[in-house]
């Protein structure tokens, strides 16, 4: 790929902070909630992933004293480690690198990392009430689409979702049409009458706007 055309570094940028099924995604600080959700799917799907990722949960050090011979589970732990712990060296850049480069196992790159980003208990608070507010406050704007402003609405769905926070589907549909003012009455007055907005999905909300 040519690096010096600038979209085509967007878009390299975009696939490594995916990943793919042999390639582990790159942390990318902006999209660190995600990229957690992706290393946990990318470990999973691997061969004995339930293995590997119970290896990333645990505080186990790669240069721990083992018992000699190695039994059949040892030999199976083992690799599960490796794995885990091999995956998330290649999922941190450069950037990060130096921070994680003494840690003795997965669990201790993955707290690490945790504590970088996400940073002190206020720190945590005050992102989660900024996400809360994002949700509570969600208006269109002025001459705005209703494309658009259900592209801004996944948005400020999704992060609220990405921090534990569960809202029904009549909570997120009301949230959405009362955003667009009063000019969808009707079509709010229609799918409350049949019950739809205790149910539909939004993508479905969308379609029926």
């Amino acid at each position: 790929m040519d690096t010096s055309n600038p979209q085509q570094m967007i878009l390299m940028q975009i696939a490594n902070s995916m990943g793919g099924p042999t390639r582990a995604p790159l942390l990318v600080v902006e999209e660190y909630v995600h990229w957690k959700v992706r290393m946990e799917t990318f470990l999973l799907a691997k061969d004995k992933g339930e293995d590997i990722w119970r290896s990333m949960l645990l505080l186990n050090c790669q240069d721990e004293a083992r018992p000699a011979p190695l039994t059949a589970d040892d030999i199976e732990k083992l690799h599960a480690d490796q794995v885990a712990f091999s995956e998330m060296v290649f999922g941190v850049p450069p950037s990060f690198f130096e921070h994680i480069k003494l840690c003795k196992s997965t669990k201790e790159i993955w707290d690490t990392l945790q504590d970088l980003i996400e940073g002190s208990e206020n720190m945590k608070d005050r992102r989660l009430t900024s996400v809360v507010n994002d949700f509570d406050t969600f208006i269109i704007t002025p001459g705005e689409s209703v494309a658009s402003a259900s592209n801004r609405y996944r948005i400020v769905v999704n992060n609220i979702t990405a921090h534990g926070i569960i809202r029904t589907p009549l909570e997120y549909n009301l949230k959405f049409i009362n955003s667009l003012g009063r000019g969808r009455g009707n079509v709010k007055s229609c799918l409350q009458s049949n019950g739809s907005l205790k149910k539909l999905k939004l993508y479905k909300l969308f379609d029926e706007l």
